[in-house]
């Protein structure tokens, strides 16, 4: 008998741990019809029309953990809705479905025999990060990706239309691949050229901000992450007090070469030229999926 107490307590607590979340989540979808209403119409656009058909829970991906950590559910469903509207405004119909199958590649270079390329791909439908993602490719090895969606500058009391967010950054557990991939450009980072890549891309959509949340912020990562978002992000901008958050002009503010110590000038001019690359294609190259 304590045997098959035991054996339906746990059943029961696996039953609840399954049904209270799902009806947690019906019961906010009801509550905020009208809102959830909206986000199917956007989501009729011809552009994501046949993705929403085919991954039908995409449109309520917003109602838990998405983008960044302590944003409003409201927060969160106009960033779910600006990012959609962003899409319709600036790119061809046909943009998301060939970011799905085919991963525009807007810059791509071979260098001492190994090819490199940056492509454009859909995240993961599910995934919490975002919704786009650049991806670093070393001789078709993934070696870094960034995850990124696009915003509202409302949100975050900015008066820009639309804002880019940096949801994550995620390097190769392959560290050799890394750091041969990092010698190989010219010393750049693989998280650099994400960076130029997407910084080429926000120009090319006359976007001039992007937002970069600190780790304790992931989504995915909290205070686990392994990657310093907040050093990083302070190579490109200024922490906004209180936030968490830090804020990137585009395009990117260089420190004057003068600067820079004489013995490391050479070295940081080539890396500067290396990046001022990836964005010179990347800017080329994004004209042919916009609008």
């Amino acid at each position: 008998m304590v045997d098959l107490d035991a054996g339906s307590t746990s059943l029961l607590q696996q039953g609840t741990q399954f049904v209270v979340p799902r009806a947690w989540l019906a019961l906010r979808v009801l509550i905020w019809l009208p809102h959830q209403l909206q986000v199917l119409r956007v989501l009729r656009h011809p552009q994501s029309a046949a993705l929403t058909r085919q991954y039908p829970r995409m449109a309520f991906k917003y109602l838990n953990k998405y983008v960044a950590l302590r944003l409003p559910m409201k927060t969160r469903r106009s960033i779910f809705l600006s990012h959609f509207q962003c899409l319709q405004r600036a790119f061809k119909a046909t943009f998301l479905d060939s970011a799905q199958r085919l991963s525009p590649t807007p810059w791509r270079q071979t260098i001492e025999q190994r090819a490199f390329r940056v492509a454009i791909e859909l995240i993961a439908i599910m995934g919490c990060e975002g919704e786009l993602r650049l991806v670093f490719y070393m001789d078709e090895h993934e070696v870094s990706r960034l995850i990124f969606v696009f915003a509202s500058g409302r949100d975050f009391n900015l008066s820009d239309q639309t804002i880019a967010i940096v949801s994550g950054i995620q390097g190769a557990r392959d560290f050799e691949r890394v750091k041969l991939a990092t010698k190989t450009c010219c010393d750049v980072r693989a998280a650099h050229i994400l960076m130029a890549a997407l910084g080429a891309l926000a120009e090319a959509t006359h976007i001039s901000t992007i937002l970069g949340p600190h780790e304790k912020r992931q989504p995915l990562c909290g205070d686990k992450s392994f990657f310093s978002y907040g050093g990083f992000f302070e190579m490109y901008g200024k922490e906004i007090p209180h936030q968490q958050m830090y804020h990137i002009g585009v395009p990117y503010f260089h420190k004057p070469i003068l600067e820079v110590k004489a013995s490391h000038r050479r070295r940081n001019r080539r890396k500067r030229q290396f990046t001022d690359d990836v964005r010179a294609q990347t800017v080329v190259a994004i004209q042919d999926y916009l609008a």
